[in-house]
């Protein structure tokens, strides 16, 4: 069974090419490029990693994370972003963001931080 994603990214040119490259990898990838339509889809169905961009119109990325926390503790979410802030990265990791990427996003690398989530996840103990 292909691994199910959630890409969230308002940038249409970043995440198609995005999607379709992780999807020719094999996984199985689902897009929102807002909050409410991400948070819709985690409530209707199963991700096992996501994918979030920082920086998006409306709501920001940190705070559509706080949301899906509430929704689903156990998701790892990765952040990604274009505008490195190194102070921001470290406050997220220690809230939970699982990762924190910097844009432009090498694939090699993504996919082994998926990896490592999925593992991360699995190896995680059950409350």
């Amino acid at each position: 069974m292909k691994t199910r994603l959630l890409l969230i990214d308002d940038e249409k040119q970043f995440i198609e090419p995005l999607s379709e490259r992780l999807k020719n990898r094999g996984f199985n990838v689902d897009v929102a490029v807002n909050g409410d339509q991400a948070l819709h889809m985690i409530h209707n169905n199963r991700y096992e990693v996501v994918l979030l961009d920082v920086l998006m119109p409306g709501e920001s990325g940190l705070k559509i994370y706080t949301k899906i926390r509430k929704v689903d503790q156990s998701i790892p979410v990765i952040m990604l972003t274009g505008h490195a802030d190194m102070k921001t990265a470290i406050k997220e990791v220690r809230n939970g963001v699982f990762d924190y990427l910097i844009k432009p996003i090498q694939i090699d690398e993504l996919i082994e931080t998926i990896h490592l989530a999925l593992e991360h996840r699995l190896n995680r103990p059950k409350h």
